[in-house]
């Protein structure tokens, strides 16, 4: 297994692992694990899925490159969708 099929079997279980404790807590929710450009990714996923909103969970803020080059704001942009940025800790 190479470095990007260990990357994506990690992401594949955490989104999984993600989906169960929502639907555990009584959320109805879906995970898809993308390419990594997260533009095209999210292109990608409403391609075949509608979505209300979309959801970026990354590092906390200072560390996120996602949140360094505004990604949220691109995001909105680009799919004229709400966009709620979750942080780590």
């Amino acid at each position: 297994m190479d470095l990007d099929d260990k990357g994506l079997a990690l992401a594949t279980y955490r989104a999984r692992h993600l989906i169960d404790e929502l639907h555990a807590a009584g959320i109805d929710a879906e995970a898809e694990v993308g390419v990594a450009e997260p533009v095209r990714a999210v292109a990608r996923a409403l391609e075949h899925e509608a979505a209300d909103e979309i959801i970026v969970s990354t590092l906390k803020r200072g560390i996120s490159r996602w949140l360094k080059v505004d990604l949220p704001k691109q995001l909105e942009h680009t799919f004229h969708l709400p966009v709620t940025v979750v942080e780590g800790r």
